[in-house]
C-alpha cells in the first residue's frame, strides 16, 4: 500500500489549511466545494471534431476549479476521461464548456461516431 500526503492549500486569510478540512468545511466558514453535472448530449465525434455545451453556473469564472469530462463509446459499455484524447476543455460563461477532441487521438474513431446517444458527462467544481 502506497500512503500519500494530503495537500495543503493557502486561504486568504485563514493561512493554510488541509485540503480534506476545505472539502469538508470545517475550518474555512464559507468556502464549499461544489460540483455541477451535464449531459454533453449527441456528439458524432468522428465527424465533429468541436462541440460546445450550454452550462451556465451564474458564477465568477475565478470560483471555477476544474472541469472534468467523460466520455462514452458508442456501445455504451466503456467510459473514457477525455483528457486522454483532448486537444481542449475550456468554460466561458456566455457558451458553457467548449470540448475539442484531438484530430488523430482516439475519440477520432468509429467507436464514437453514433448520433443518437448521449456521449457523456461534464462536471464543473467550483467554491462558493
Amino acid at each position: 500500500m502506497t500512503r500519500f500526503k494530503i495537500p495543503n492549500f493557502n486561504v486568504k486569510n485563514d493561512g493554510v489549511i488541509p485540503y480534506f478540512n476545505l472539502v469538508m468545511n470545517k475550518q474555512v466558514g464559507s468556502v464549499v466545494l461544489n460540483n455541477a453535472v451535464k449531459e454533453i448530449g449527441v456528439w458524432d465525434m468522428f465527424t465533429d471534431k468541436t462541440v460546445t455545451v450550454s452550462f451556465n453556473l451564474n458564477i465568477n469564472i475565478k470560483r471555477i476549479v476544474s472541469i472534468h469530462c467523460s466520455i462514452l463509446n458508442d456501445n455504451e459499455d466503456e467510459i473514457f476521461v477525455f483528457s486522454d484524447g483532448a486537444d481542449e476543455i475550456s468554460y466561458t460563461s456566455a457558451n458553457g464548456v467548449k470540448l475539442v477532441r484531438s484530430n488523430n487521438g482516439m475519440f477520432h474513431s468509429h467507436d464514437f461516431e453514433s448520433s443518437s446517444i448521449n456521449r457523456g458527462f461534464i462536471m464543473v467544481n467550483y467554491t462558493t
